[in-house]
């Protein structure tokens, strides 16, 4: 590992608490290392250590630092794939860094030492005996001063098999570990057209980039492989399906550095597989997530009996419920809801499916419904189901051209509804709207509350 990859390694989860706890003999060792002395990226990222929170330090602020240090789009992709593979390693994964940044500390203190008392042994040997290396222990036994503790490891180390959302909304209705559990079945049921695809590949991101977990997709619809370039490249990057589409060197490489070959996809025609030789598949592999799209893409009998269609989804859900259960895998499943919700705003948990034994069995659904009369697609994002946390929390979205679902407030919901013309908002003007908004609302608080104060101390007022 060069020392440039070891600045990126100090990134993760596990990692990253001991770097803060000693980043004095970190800044140390960047000045006093000829090929990063003189490096502003590696200044700006050490800086960041030293002046930010684990959980203040996300895709925003290393876009800042890349752009701030002039780096190119093609050198800043590169770069984020590099921190973004460190800060996915688990806790087992990251040991070697560790023991790096043990050995870079513990040269530091030596370097130190001989430039103070190179001719004074006694104070040599005191000098080393008294400085402090703050990094945890693997050892059962340990001995810390409680201001070291390193929070952020334990919760990462806690939470085990949780996977977190693309979407904040979702990850705070599982508080308080914020993510899907393992060994659980997420539905995903939207009518066609809505972005159930593109929904479970920003699901597949959020899992590849902030985890180090393996993804299986099956993909039984119309998309290909360059779609899935396009597709996850758009909602990772941020860039458009356009962009995406004329660039997709650039963003496969993006795709690579950011999880490379943890992500396996299957493409099939409709009615190719059959569920049980899927089961099968899955117990071998063991993928720590598994994503089905769609349901009823699968191989299906009907059979003769009037209730084939019922009986056939409930085993066919039974079924992919028994992979999470026996390989302790996450599943997602796309569902196209009852013809006759294709058309509102919200769908409940009573209208995601032709089997009634869809809703019972999974654990976890979400709707999207959709807003027929607004030119630009939005709709309402919900919690239709929920075993472990909370169930029935709806958020209004519009699906950019980037293929992320952009969660909005009602008041802009209902603005964007009112625009007679189709347009393409960008993330940056969304949020100016939902800031001007929340302005208005505060104002319009603050002005309902001085009123109020009014009407009460000035009985000349009141009629």
């Amino acid at each position: 590992m060069d020392n440039i990859e070891f600045i990126y390694s100090l990134f993760n989860q596990f990692l990253f608490q001991d770097a803060k706890n000693n980043i004095e003999q970190i800044e140390y060792f960047v000045k006093t290392s000829p090929n990063l002395s003189s490096n502003k990226l590696v200044f700006e990222l050490v800086s960041s250590i030293k002046n930010f929170s684990f959980d203040s330090i996300d895709l925003p602020l290393f876009q800042s630092i890349l752009s701030k240090t002039g780096k190119s789009p093609e050198e800043s992709n590169k770069i984020l794939g590099a921190i973004t593979k460190w800060k996915s390693f688990s806790k087992d994964q990251i040991k070697p860094a560790k023991e790096l940044l043990q050995q870079v500390l513990a040269s530091i203190i030596i370097s130190k030492a001989n430039g103070k008392f190179i001719n004074d042994p006694y104070k040599f040997i005191k000098y080393i005996k008294e400085s402090d290396i703050k990094v945890s222990s693997e050892s059962n036994s340990k001995v810390i001063n409680f201001a070291d503790i390193d929070v952020t490891a334990i919760e990462a180390e806690s939470i085990g098999n949780v996977y977190p959302s693309f979407h904040e909304w979702i990850n705070n209705a599982f508080a308080p570990i914020n993510g899907y559990r393992g060994k659980q079945l997420v539905m995903v049921s939207m009518p066609p057209g809505t972005g159930k695809s593109l929904f479970l590949c920003g699901e597949a991101i959020s899992i590849l980039t902030k985890t180090s977990a393996r993804v299986y997709i099956l993909c039984m619809g119309d998309m290909d492989e360059s779609d899935y370039v396009i597709r996850m490249g758009a909602i990772l990057s941020g860039q458009s399906f356009y962009y995406a589409s004329t660039h997709l060197k650039e963003m496969k490489s993006m795709l690579d550095q950011a999880f490379g070959r943890r992500l396996v996809i299957e493409i099939a025609d409709p009615g190719e597989i059959n569920v049980d030789e899927f089961v099968e598949k899955m117990k071998a592999l063991s993928p720590n997530v598994f994503m089905v799209d769609y349901d009823a893409n699968f191989e299906v009998n009907l059979g003769s009996d009037g209730n084939g269609m019922y009986t056939e989804f409930g085993d066919l859900y039974n079924k992919l419920v028994k992979i999470t259960k026996d390989t302790g895998a996450l599943g997602f499943v796309a569902a196209q809801p009852t013809k006759n919700s294709w058309g509102l705003e919200v769908i409940n948990e009573d209208q995601v499916g032709e089997s009634a034994k869809k809703i019972h069995t999974v654990d976890v659904c979400i709707t999207a419904g959709v807003n027929t009369k607004s030119q630009n697609p939005i709709g309402i994002l919900k919690m239709a189901k929920n075993r472990r946390g909370e169930k029935g929390r709806e958020v209004p979205y519009i699906r950019l051209n980037n293929g992320r679902f952009f969660p909005l407030n009602r008041d802009v919901y209902r603005q964007i509804s009112e625009i007679p013309e189709k347009r393409d908002f960008t993330e940056a003007e969304l949020n100016n709207m939902l800031n001007m908004s929340k302005a208005a609302y505060v104002s319009s608080q603050q002005s309902q509350q001085i009123q109020n104060r009014v009407d009460i101390t000035n009985p000349f007022l009141k009629k």
